[in-house]
């Protein structure tokens, strides 16, 4: 299951200050242990200490956000069909949030703080930023800081597909019957190992976050990296040659956008234009947007 924005209609009586607030601490806690994943093993401990900390005071938060919404309500929001009660029978009920909170083309503070409940008045501001980033990058702004992207993007990707290839050589390397073949799997296992671990570029969680080193320094890393993700290519497809699929290490050249100006296009995303759409929609019609594990 994915998380949604659900459109929602708080009660008109609900006091606003109470509302806020709410909407803040629900916020605040789900960002702290349900905004952001990485594929990194030693991020796990960490979700698991957050998911103690933080989940009690997202659910308190949440469900007293439920208690002040007029549409829809707990019964509404199972039905397969629109109710009775709709305002705007016609309109998507809900949008997955991965539409900004997955997208690599934002900033990753921004995709972190997406992952909250929208007020109506909120909606169309919060809109206007999105649309606003992704317009500048269109027309070849923001360059510096899209590249750290681009590096982050890619970074991570080759970091999990170098744990994975490693981990099946090792894997092997114990095995005296893939040491014995003699189809050059003893030579492609020590390729393999000899490669260094990816060095993971440096990056900044938003823009407005001042630079402490040289962008140089992010073409040169990257450069390295790109080297490696072909060479990591290379070597699965030879390590995978002859595997049945369960035995497979799942990477190959699809799991990365080397090319930086393919990376660009994709702020020109028909999924986005279509929530765009829908949420502009929502606004014009009073609903407010709720996080909707």
């Amino acid at each position: 299951m994915g998380i949604d924005w659900y459109r929602i209609k708080f009660r008109e009586d609900a006091d606003r200050v109470v509302l806020r607030e709410l909407i803040e601490r629900e916020a605040m806690a789900f960002q702290s242990f349900n905004g952001w994943h990485t594929p990194f093993a030693d991020d796990r401990l960490r979700d698991q200490l957050n998911t103690q900390l933080h989940a009690a005071a997202w659910g308190h938060a949440s469900d007293g956000l439920q208690e002040l919404l007029v549409f829809p309500s707990p019964e509404e929001r199972e039905m397969d069909d629109p109710s009775p009660a709709d305002p705007a029978p016609m309109l998507a009920r809900r949008m997955r949030l991965a539409v900004v909170g997955q997208n690599k083309i934002f900033p990753p503070l921004w995709r972190l703080r997406a992952y909250r409940t929208f007020l109506p008045e909120e909606v169309r501001p919060q809109l206007v930023q999105w649309q606003e980033w992704l317009k500048a990058i269109s027309w070849g702004g923001h360059e510096a800081y899209v590249r750290e992207l681009w590096a982050m993007h890619n970074a991570g990707n080759i970091r999990e597909h170098w744990s994975w290839l490693r981990d099946a050589a090792l894997t092997a390397e114990q095995s005296d019957a893939e040491l014995s073949r003699g189809d050059g799997r003893p030579e492609l296992i020590g390729q393999i190992l000899r490669l260094s671990e990816p060095r993971i570029p440096r990056f900044r969680a938003d823009p407005a976050i001042p630079r402490g080193w040289e962008h140089s320094q992010i073409e040169e890393q990257m450069a390295n990296l790109i080297d490696l993700a072909r060479t990591l290519v290379d070597l699965t497809r030879a390590w995978n040659r002859g595997l049945r699929s369960s035995k497979r290490v799942p990477f190959h050249a699809a799991h990365y956008q080397l090319d930086f100006d393919a990376f660009v296009a994709d702020a020109d995303d028909p999924w986005l234009d279509e929530f765009f759409g829908w949420a502009e929609a929502c606004a014009a019609q009073g609903f407010g947007l709720m996080l909707d594990p």
